[in-house]
């Protein structure tokens, strides 16, 4: 009977490092695991922060194209406006002119009937 206890005692050596063995082994890949877990959630994160990184990018632009597109607007009604009173300053300007014209007429008339 000790020949069979001694088999067994031997057995159960050789299954406790077998197992032994094998949680080393399987610590070994939990902890591989955990690492490729965290570098995928830091990959994650980063990858969420560029994305609202870039929504708040294209709301900047697009805040910004309607500015410029504003801008646009209010310049082409102003050059619009100074065309149209470039247009009639030549007009007004004679208009002026032929009333200063008359004005001078007058005075000089009236100081020609002093003398």
């Amino acid at each position: 009977m000790s020949i069979v206890q001694s088999e067994l005692a031997e057995s159960k050596g050789e299954a406790d490092a077998s197992l032994t063995g094998a949680s080393a082994d399987m610590h070994a890949a939990l902890s591989s695991l955990a690492e490729d877990l965290a570098a995928v959630r830091k990959f994650m994160l980063q990858t969420a922060q560029l994305g609202s990184l870039n929504h708040e990018l294209n709301v900047e632009t697009e805040t910004g194209l309607r500015k410029v597109a504003t801008a646009s607007q209010e310049l082409s009604a102003s050059s619009a406006r100074l065309e149209e009173i470039m247009r009639e300053l030549p007009e007004r300007l004679a208009g002026q002119l032929k009333e200063l014209a008359n004005r001078l007429d007058t005075i000089q008339g009236k100081v020609s009937s002093l003398k």
